[in-house]
């Protein structure tokens, strides 16, 4: 019998020890103490963290945005910045999409690495929510903003069948 009791409490230390010891998994987090949001007054057009380039490429650092390729591949659940041209305008779905004057629609705006670009599945929308913003970004009324370079801050959703920024909380035109 003492045998039998031997055997369990050897089973049972075996056991412990096996299920007991764990690869520790590390999750690399991100420390949002020093960002800021947009319009904090940071200087600017609003967001960045007001530091340094951490060397690391994530968006949120409004002196290196992501590229409308990276916004596109990428998984990004917070807010991020991203800089492109000003290829087209859009309203109600991508096949109302007008790359050229004179534009349609004053909802959004198609933006893309490169100047002229055509092919839609290499651009977003950014959807302008109606005030000072729409004024100033859509095509329909401002044609001479095709082909600028801009830079956007938002979260990714989907609008009219893009990958997009709907409402930017932060809108940058280069000249």
């Amino acid at each position: 019998m003492r045998t039998n009791y031997l055997k369990m409490v050897f089973f049972a230390l075996l056991l412990t020890v096996a299920f007991s010891c764990e690869k520790a998994i590390i999750d690399e987090e991100i420390d949002d103490t020093e960002l800021s949001e947009p319009g904090d007054d940071n200087g600017g057009s609003g967001g960045g963290n007001g530091g340094g380039n951490t060397g690391k490429k994530d968006g949120r650092d409004e002196n290196n945005p992501l590229t409308v390729a990276e916004f596109i591949a990428g998984d990004y659940n917070f807010d991020v910045f991203v800089k492109g041209y000003i290829v087209g305008a859009c309203q109600g779905k991508k096949e109302n999409a007008t790359f050229e004057a004179p534009f349609k629609g004053k909802t959004a705006i198609l933006l893309a690495d490169n100047a002229g670009e055509k092919d839609t599945e290499k651009m977003i929308s950014i959807g302008l929510a109606s005030g000072k913003n729409r004024e100033k970004f859509n095509l329909e009324d401002n044609p001479g903003n095709y082909g600028k370079q801009a830079r956007f801050y938002g979260g990714r959703t989907t609008y009219l069948g893009f990958i997009s920024i709907r409402n930017p909380g932060s809108y940058f035109l280069f000249d």
